[in-house]
């Protein structure tokens, strides 16, 4: 899971996703891992935001999109 939640409900906040970038941040040495970091906490936050489990969704989504800005290389296939 590429957000750690506070409570049992994974209510989601920016404070949570900042936090996921920030991980995601500290693994750019590894483009791979950053790259899976990234997908993952993007699919988190729309699975949130679709569940209604956002505090704000707009916050949590700009959030999640300024991971785009991180130095690491994404690889497609």
């Amino acid at each position: 899971m590429a957000i750690e939640y506070d409570t049992p409900m994974m209510w989601l906040t920016p404070r949570l996703v900042r936090e996921a970038v920030d991980r995601i941040r500290d693994s750019a040495g590894d483009a791979e891992v950053a790259h899976g970091l990234e997908d993952d906490m993007r699919e988190e936050v729309l699975r949130a935001i679709r569940d209604g489990r956002c505090s704000d969704p707009q916050a949590v989504a700009a959030v999640a999109l300024s991971s785009s800005q991180l130095g690491f290389a994404r690889h497609c296939a």
